[in-house]
């Protein structure tokens, strides 16, 4: 058995810092045609590594997940999983508890300041 792909999240303050979705094409063509048309038709193997990390986190004090996205098709992934975008630029989040918009704002320039992750 080997792993077609990874997602990994990192914790972060109060938060997760979703990243490293990655895919291994080489091995996904291995799988038989029958078998990656299921996959396709339930959303694909990045829909489904991301939504099984969500539930891997199990920190009900976890107020978000934040993405950094740059690629449109991880992006159209990162919306169907819940992801929204912020006003910066490539920063995407999960907000997974209710959060006044001023305590939003202050995450997100948290967010920001740490770059690329």
């Amino acid at each position: 058995m080997l792993p077609v792909g990874y997602v990994h999240q990192t914790p972060w303050e109060s938060c997760y810092l979703c990243g490293g979705l990655v895919i291994d094409e080489r091995f996904y063509r291995l799988v038989p045609a029958t078998h990656r048309r299921m996959i396709r038709e339930a959303g694909g193997i990045a829909e489904y590594l991301q939504r099984e990390s969500f539930a891997a986190i199990r920190d009900e004090n976890t107020v978000a997940i934040w993405g950094f996205v740059g690629d449109k098709l991880a992006e159209q992934v990162d919306l169907r999983v819940g992801f929204v975008h912020t006003d910066v630029p490539y920063l995407m989040v999960v907000w997974l508890k209710p959060l006044p918009e001023e305590e939003k704002a202050t995450l997100i320039q948290k967010a920001t300041a740490l770059g690329e992750f």
